[in-house]
């Protein structure tokens, strides 16, 4: 998921994005935790709205997650992963993030 750039020096209210989980399986999902984690793991935190962590979600049901990139710590790249802990096949679910700090 990219956030695209945002400068060190306008600083500002950052970049945000929100990703929509839905259940598609048979039966209903269970999530867990839901985390960042990653080298630049603390430039990406959470915000607003995040209806998933810890819920059980029926089969069709979703929910939100909205994260929120803001450039601090250097020039260049910044890269995490969102995390989804559930009872799904293949859990847990990971989401690669990146973006980019400019002046």
């Amino acid at each position: 998921m990219a956030f695209g750039n945002n400068s060190l020096l306008l600083g500002g209210a950052g970049v945000t994005r929100t990703i929509t989980v839905t259940s598609n399986g048979e039966l209903p999902v269970a999530i867990g935790a839901v985390t960042i984690s990653g080298p630049n793991a603390g430039n990406f935190t959470f915000t607003g709205t995040n209806t998933c962590a810890n819920t059980t979600r029926a089969v069709g049901a979703t929910c939100t997650i909205t994260v929120r990139f803001r450039a601090s710590g250097g020039l260049g790249a910044k890269n995490a992963t969102l995390n989804i802990a559930s009872n799904a096949l293949g859990a847990p679910t990971t989401i690669a993030m990146t973006a980019n700090a400019t002046l």
